[in-house]
Formats: C-alpha cells, structure tokens, sequence
C-alpha cells in the first residue's frame, strides 16, 4: 500500500494582540502588565472527494474549521421508556452517521490568552500570571461507560429514570440491551458542554534581603511561589485543560527558597 497525500486545502489564520504597558513608575513603587489575545481561525477551504472517503467524510466539512465533530441532535430522555430520544434527519426510522449526525460543533478554542502583572514596592517583588481560554468540549459523562455495567459512575447519573413520567437527566439503568441508545447519547451534542476556565497559572512574590558591607553574598533573595493554584470553571470533571478522566491536571505547587548570589 502506498499513502498518497490527500489533495485537501486548509487555511489557518488568526489574530494575536499583545499589549505592554507601565501603569505606575515611581522611585519605590512599579507596576507593569502584559496581556495577549490570540483569536485562532481554521478552515477547510477545499477537499475533493471528500464524500468518497469514509473516515473523514465523518470529520470534515468544506468551508468549516478543522476541529470540528459532527453530533447526533438530542432531542429528549422519553418519560414512558426512559431511553433518549434523537433527532431522525432523514426519517428513515434508523439512526446511523453520516445520515443523522448532522449537528456541527466546534472543538477549537474560540480565545485564548494571558495577563501577567508585576508589582514591586522598595525590596519586595510580586507576579502573578493568569491564563484564559474560551471553548467547548464534551462532558465528564461521555468517558464513562453504561451505567448497569461494573464500572464506576459519576454521582450524577443517580438522576435516573425509575419509572414512567420520571422527567429525569438520565437514562434507566440496564445490563443489557440498552448499549446502542447510550453510546447514541454519547455522540450527540447533549454532552457537549462548555469547557472555558481562568486559571491562576504562576504567583511568585520575592524579598530582596538587604546586603550591607559583605565581601562574601552580593545578593540575596526570599521567595515563594505557586503554580496552578486557582481554576475557575463551570466544567465538572477533571480538568478543562486535559479533559478526559485518565490524564493529570497540571499539579499545583508551592515552592519556598532562598537565593545567594556571591
């Protein structure tokens, strides 16, 4: 077999603004800030034969972003079954890709950037630096599988259908013959969620130690730092950064030391 390079045209832009500024200069007091914007942009412009290739006829459509998936449309949790109920866009009375999942949604970043501040007063020096991003993804539920299997489940699933007209977010739990309709579920958009955050990505505040009539230290310096310290987020799982419920979120740290420079 012979891989050939498809013949597809993508386009990728982006706007990116950064502004430095000195708010406050004064002999014992400065306070300067940074901050960044960048707007991410994609595009597939043109893929000949796209509608041939099985695999990427699921993922791509010309003239939208590469970072795109292509969903089922949910339309409700059926109070007299308990089975979740889709969207039929061809009305064919079966539910399969590419007919149905029809429903687009973005998985790129819709912003991202940072602000970083730093404040210094005589000796002592504070920084701070805070990331934020803007973006959807899919929720912490779609990694889990069927509840009525043995496997474990987010609390949340014990808003379940028990009987008819129980107007519940979850489906009845089942060990059997209710696979299709869940891994249904969780291809359609009623798990996608957003996942923006602001994060407090480094704080560092030092203490430069007064060094007088030492032939020895020229320098010395306390400090403590911190790293990931503060998320803000409305995403339920993990981390909105990783996603997912098998990676490690970025580790929060606290470090203390001490500098000497000779």
């Amino acid at each position: 077999n012979v891989q050939l390079n498809l013949p597809a045209t993508i386009q990728n832009t982006g706007v990116e603004i950064v502004l430095n500024t000195a708010i406050i200069t004064r002999k014992n007091f400065q306070w300067t800030t940074s901050a960044n914007l960048t707007l991410p942009a994609s595009e597939v412009v043109s893929f000949p034969f796209l509608k041939d290739l099985s695999d990427y006829a699921l993922r791509f459509i010309e003239g939208e972003p590469t970072t795109i998936g292509l969903r089922y449309e949910f339309l409700e949790l059926n109070p007299a079954t308990g089975n979740y109920v889709f969207r039929d866009i061809n009305e064919d009375g079966v539910l399969d890709r590419p007919n149905d999942a029809r429903t687009i949604v973005d998985y790129g970043p819709g912003f991202f950037g940072g602000l970083s501040n730093s404040l210094k007063y005589k000796s002592w020096q504070l920084d701070l630096m805070l990331q934020f991003v803007k973006q959807d993804g899919n929720a912490v539920q779609s990694f889990f599988p069927m509840p009525g299997t043995i496997n474990n489940q987010p609390v949340a699933v014990l808003d379940r259908w028990q009987q008819v007209d129980d107007l519940a977010r979850y489906r009845r739990f089942s060990g059997t013959g209710s696979t299709t309709n869940y891994m249904q579920w969780q291809s359609s958009d009623a798990l996608v969620t957003d996942l923006s955050f602001a994060r407090l990505k480094n704080i560092s505040l030092q203490w430069q130690v007064p060094i007088r009539n030492n032939n020895i230290v020229s320098r010395a310096t306390c400090f403590v730092q911190g790293q990931n310290l503060l998320t803000i987020t409305n995403y339920d799982g993990v981390d909105p950064e990783v996603r997912g419920i098998t990676s490690l979120p970025p580790l929060r740290t606290v470090s203390i030391g001490f500098n000497l420079s000779l």
